[in-house]
């Protein structure tokens, strides 16, 4: 993008909806952050950090969407219990993995369908728990071209190297 196609993206009304996809009974819901464009853009998925307020996740979409991106901020609740009882309960802990690899793939492939995203470009970014989530999928999923992970969290290679 150039100065005056920024200047132009500045300008116009951002949208946000929220999706919902069905992971098994379950429901996995994101929030999409987009300027209407009628080329292909690329797109990121944000997987937040542990109890975010997604305040944080909500200023970077912006701020991504507004520089020509689709932004799709992920949430990986378990489909049972809370965040606190996911820090103590390893069963609802292992579950949110599930639930968030099984929810994360079922966003990609329909975002994939949507006519505004260029399905080559698609991109993972993850910050604490989130950060260790993106690791997990870029093990399990070929659809990203690109990840970043910040702040992996305490342990990240243990989880990973002992993950199936």
């Amino acid at each position: 993008f150039n100065t005056l196609d920024l200047l132009r993206i500045m300008k116009e009304k951002m949208t946000k909806e929220i999706i919902v996809v069905k992971v098994g009974v379950h429901k996995f819901f994101s929030t999409l952050f987009y300027i209407p464009s009628a080329k292909k853009l690329p797109a990121i998925f944000i997987t937040p950090v542990l109890g975010s307020n997604f305040l944080l996740e909500t200023f970077l979409a912006k701020r991504l969407a507004r520089s020509g991106f689709v932004v799709f901020i992920t949430s990986f609740m378990p489909p049972s219990g809370t965040f606190a009882e996911m820090i103590t309960n390893i069963g609802i802990h292992d579950e949110a993995y599930e639930h968030s690899i099984r929810g994360i793939k079922e966003l990609v492939d329909m975002a994939k369908s949507l006519d505004f995203v260029d399905e080559t470009k698609l991109i993972l970014f993850g910050m604490s728990l989130g950060g260790i989530f993106t690791s997990l999928h870029c093990c399990l999923q070929k659809d990203f071209k690109a990840a970043v992970i910040v702040a992996g969290g305490g342990g990240n290679d243990v989880i990973l190297s002992k993950s199936e």
